[in-house]
């Protein structure tokens, strides 16, 4: 028991870390941006998708798409946050979105999202692949290739 109390602090210590370097990080783009003469300079590199602009964003799209369905209560979720920031930084032939499925319920039924987070792979459109839970970032770009 004692073993398993310790694994759950270490976890719950880690994924505070893990949030706050995110955190850190979307402070210091936002500051970025706010400080630029030219706003477009800076800009974030995972496109935020809803209900509204999912068919333009992602089925439109003329680059393979990575869309990770997420929720802002979701531990996983929060740990992969900072994983697919980096995808989305360092493969420019990717355009790297993120759904709340909280807040677009519709779009995750409709690719019947049952756990999160779910990655799902489009290409010209449809459906190329997906991958559930807490990944390695190896898993998210051969998910896109």
């Amino acid at each position: 028991m004692t073993e398993i109390l310790k694994d759950v602090i270490y976890y719950r210590e880690e994924m505070k870390r893990i949030e706050n370097q995110h955190r850190l990080k979307q402070d210091f783009r936002m500051k970025c941006a706010e400080d630029s003469d030219n706003k477009e300079d800076i800009e974030m590199a995972v496109t935020k998708v809803t209900v509204d602009n999912f068919e333009q964003e992602v089925l439109q799209a003329d680059k393979p798409v990575l869309v990770d369905f997420y929720a802002d209560w979701c531990g996983p979720c929060k740990m992969m946050s900072p994983v697919v920031d980096e995808v989305a930084e360092e493969e420019p032939d990717v355009k790297v979105c993120q759904i709340n499925i909280d807040e677009n319920m519709d779009i995750a039924q409709k690719y019947r999202v049952m756990s999160i987070p779910t990655f799902i792979a489009f290409k010209n459109g449809e459906e190329a692949g997906r991958q559930i839970g807490a990944v390695p970032k190896s898993a998210l770009l051969e998910l896109v290739k």
